[in-house]
């Protein structure tokens, strides 16, 4: 064993009267190692352990609340929000909690007023413009002041969107009408994508018209859909009842 030599080093450096107490204290400090050996491996076993729990915790506890996710919007899905603006032909359902028999699925007019259960037929509600959380307010104050409930709860969805349309003309490879998806907007180079894109002679820039609010038509001349398309310029943001006119060129193969 290497201990005897070490030992036998010992008697020559230490006196002659404290090698029995020295080999005593050495002793005793490596059987108290030895019994010590198994508490200290389960105390560090039991640590590992406990780190890598709480390592798995908080990945499964991100996994769960979508940390680390990039969150994702597929193209033309749609999403329910109380901001949205009423409009003619939208169909909404409207849930009174209070009273089951009222609730029921109601089509806005072309005039933008919508009448709903028990409330009077001849004063319909104007939500035209108004968006789900305030046609929400304007219901339940209908039914207060019209002494149908007393403190209403109301919960107003959409069922089904009234569609928003673009005119697509020219060179492009279908046209016609292109639909805006609900709860969204719709862009050049989008509206085109969707008449299935430019057709080989076509032009690289449009034209765009749109009906003003006041009744005038406004002209967008020349916007480039090519630098658009490409990435190199920017896009042009459309609004329902905007008509795009895509000409030819006089150049052949402007999109290959």
């Amino acid at each position: 064993m290497t201990s005897l030599p070490l030992l036998r080093e010992t008697r020559f450096l230490l006196p002659t009267n404290m090698t029995k107490a020295y080999r005593a204290l050495f002793f005793a400090g490596l059987a108290a190692c030895f019994c010590a050996w198994p508490a200290l491996a389960h105390a560090a076993d039991a640590s590992a352990t406990k780190a890598t729990d709480s390592k798995s915790s908080k990945t499964a506890n991100s996994k769960s609340s979508g940390e680390g996710d990039t969150a994702k919007t597929l193209p033309g899905s749609s999403y329910q929000t109380s901001n949205y603006v009423l409009r003619p032909t939208d169909i909404i359902f409207v849930n009174v909690i209070d009273d089951p028999k009222a609730n029921g699925e109601f089509t806005i007019g072309v005039d933008g007023t919508v009448g709903l259960t028990y409330l009077d037929p001849d004063k319909p509600l104007n939500v035209q413009g108004l968006t789900v959380a305030e046609a929400t307010k304007l219901i339940s104050r209908a039914y207060v002041d019209q002494k149908i409930f007393i403190k209403p709860t109301i919960n107003v969805t959409i069922k089904t969107y009234a569609e928003r349309r673009i005119n697509v003309m020219g060179a492009v490879s279908s046209p016609g009408l292109v639909i805006i998806p609900p709860e969204q907007t719709l862009s050049l180079v989008s509206a085109i994508a969707q008449a299935h894109g430019p057709t080989p002679r076509a032009a690289a820039t449009v034209t765009i018209t749109r009906k003003m609010p006041d009744g005038t038509t406004k002209t967008y001349d020349n916007v480039d859909l090519y630098k658009a398309t490409k990435g190199t310029g920017p896009d042009f943001p459309l609004q329902e009842g905007d008509t795009i006119m895509l000409g030819e060129s006089p150049f052949a193969n402007v999109w290959q």
